[in-house]
């Protein structure tokens, strides 16, 4: 397949993914191609706990990289983002979920979708980093760990 035919924004990852044939994809959102997938209804219904609980039992004890993208945070928190979607989680929900990955095995990550241009308050951009920090956190702890 060629990963051409597949190009579509938030999309990278995915295709990283499918190019290593590598189980223990987890996505929030819209793209249902993940290997879990979990619709925002799902997780205001069971909760991020339950949530990022599954999520470490599809990650499992294997190489981790976490990307997070601002599109699944409600615009109130982020609004320049290139497809804002309103109803997203909190940026206290997306900061616990991200902590909630502690004890993995994490080897990085990546903030995508911040879009300063679109948001001349810059709140968008002090998410972003704010978020950039907490995986640092997490994969810096991981990191020192297997040290």
């Amino acid at each position: 397949k060629d990963l051409a035919d597949n190009i579509e924004v938030g999309s990278g990852v995915k295709n990283c993914v499918d190019l290593t044939s590598r189980p223990g994809f987890v996505g929030m959102g819209r793209d249902k191609r993940t290997r879990k997938f979990f619709s925002i209804e799902e997780f205001y219904d069971s909760g991020w706990r339950a949530v990022m609980a599954e999520a470490r039992k599809v990650v499992g004890e294997g190489p981790t990289y976490i990307s997070f993208d601002v599109d699944g945070l409600d615009p109130v928190y982020a609004p320049g983002t290139g497809t804002p979607e309103v109803g997203g989680f909190t940026t206290h929900e997306a900061q616990q979920m991200i902590r909630s990955l502690r004890g993995l095995q994490l080897y990085g990550g990546d903030v995508v979708e911040v879009a300063p241009p679109f948001d001349p308050s810059g709140t968008t951009a002090l998410v972003g980093a704010s978020i950039m920090f907490e995986i640092l956190c997490v994969v810096s702890e991981s990191v020192a760990s297997r040290k």
